[in-house]
């Protein structure tokens, strides 16, 4: 016997999992969703439809179709193979992820079971302050994942999220990123460590824009040029006085770059330079002033009577004045 629903396309109802709308809309752009709502309707009323068949439906450039496809492959709610697009079972995906043998408590778990209370606090704070007070089950896991790797104290979690939502960006990705600067980079553990952080960081982001001003960059830094820069002042330790130093240097060369900015710097840290005077006495040592005018180099040559003086006998000048006086 074969049991069939009657359908109908238009009153029919295409249901959205609800961990789609917790971990996966917030990191999709508007043509992402829009594509992945279209797909679900197309498995629902068991539709087929092409790409221009889909882009003309969605009022959108076949090109977006192509980028949103993109993004939701990555994401990981859609596979394609050849023309076939298949939506993946989110449901199954999130157990697969998360589940694991109940040997420990999660961290929300009172400290009267057994729970840490500082971190058991932070979780609540986190919840509802950033969360509404429903927090997804899989933020869980990222926080056990950051004070397991990184170390972080709970107060640099809870910081961790607030420095994330003033930049309006409480998702896994960019929080992974940020975690992984924080922790492994800077190795920040405590509050008062990354209260530091925060505070060079102020003087870093300065030298950046100064750098801008100073080359007449109208653009933003590369992540190549700032990384060089971030080398700079957390490697060597360099502030701008020293940085406007080397900056100079540069200036007598046709075409300086920020690779000739870093070997100059790099040279006077590997000569043990820690400060403007240190370096201002390293130039003059060369025969070379602190503006770096000229090239970089053994030390510049004087122009001026800097050759070699012909040297004449007095018979010369007799003979000279001679010539003279006979004409």
């Amino acid at each position: 016997m074969k049991v069939e629903k009657k359908r109908d396309e238009l009153l029919d109802t295409t249901a959205i999992s609800n961990i789609f709308m917790e971990e996966y809309l917030p990191m999709l752009d508007g043509n992402s969703v829009k594509v992945y709502l279209y797909l679900l309707y197309l498995t629902e009323t068991g539709r087929k439809c092409t790409k221009d068949a889909m882009a003309a439906i969605l009022n959108v450039d076949g090109s977006v179709i192509d980028a949103a496809m993109v993004q939701l492959c990555a994401a990981g709610v859609v596979t394609a193979e050849g023309s076939s697009i298949y939506l993946e079972n989110l449901a199954r995906k999130e157990i697969d992820r998360n589940y694991r043998p109940r040997t420990s408590k999660r961290p929300d778990e009172d400290a009267e079971n057994g729970g840490d209370k500082a971190r058991s606090q932070m979780i609540r704070a986190v919840s509802d302050r950033f969360f509404s007070g429903q927090m997804p089950n899989s933020w869980y896991g990222e926080i056990d994942l950051w004070i397991g790797k990184y170390g972080f104290s709970p107060e640099v979690v809870f910081m961790l999220f607030q420095h994330c939502a003033q930049n309006n960006a409480v998702t896994k990705p960019y929080m992974r990123k940020v975690a992984e600067s924080w922790g492994a980079q800077h190795h920040i553990r405590t509050a008062e460590q990354l209260e530091q952080y925060f505070r060079s960081y102020e003087e870093f982001d300065k030298i950046r824009k100064e750098i801008r001003k100073r080359l007449h960059i109208q653009a933003p830094l590369t992540d190549y040029q700032s990384e060089y820069v971030h080398r700079w002042f957390y490697t060597y330790g360099y502030n701008w006085e020293i940085i406007a130093l080397a900056l100079k240097e540069g200036a007598g060369f046709a075409r300086p770059t920020f690779n000739l900015y870093e070997k100059i710097l790099k040279d006077w840290c590997d000569l043990g330079l820690r400060t403007a005077q240190d370096v201002k006495a390293h130039l003059a040592a060369r025969g070379k002033k602190p503006s770096g005018t000229g090239n970089s180099g053994s030390g510049d040559v004087a122009q001026k009577d800097n050759h070699s003086q012909r040297q004449y006998s007095q018979d010369f000048f007799n003979r000279l004045y001679k010539e003279s006086d006979s004409q």
